[in-house]
């Protein structure tokens, strides 16, 4: 029968509107997912730049003991210096290692919501 609808019928005004609606929020989820590749792309940045600073310090420490061991340098003037600097150095090395294991070995799930939803399920 002309005019009679069985089931709902959707115009073309709704369908687009419901597409552009799926293509902006599948956009946004692109750009979330390219944020999260350049933040995890950061963190391993971070991690060899951490990395290199804590094995350069541990070296410096170590030249330094083993100067010190063999007579090269000599601090019995200054008693308080070189148990001072290997103990701050040590400090800033646990510091580091405390740092690196907070922030960048962190789980980026637990800074983001998990409320937010998919754009890619379905309507119920």
């Amino acid at each position: 029968r002309p005019g009679y609808r069985t089931r709902p019928q959707k115009t073309w005004l709704e369908i687009q509107a419901r597409q552009q609606e799926r293509s902006i929020a599948l956009h946004k989820e692109y750009e979330h997912y390219l944020g999260i590749k350049q933040h995890y792309a950061h963190k391993g940045n971070w991690s060899k730049l951490l990395i290199f600073v804590i094995g350069w310090m541990i070296l410096l420490q170590s030249v330094l003991v083993i100067l010190v061991g063999l007579d090269v340098l000599d601090y019995r003037d200054y008693d308080w210096f070189l148990p001072g600097f290997l103990i701050q150095s040590l400090a800033q090395v646990i510091g580091l290692a405390v740092y690196a294991v907070k922030h960048l070995f962190s789980d980026i799930n637990n800074q983001v919501s998990s409320t937010t939803s998919s754009p890619l399920t379905p309507d119920t």
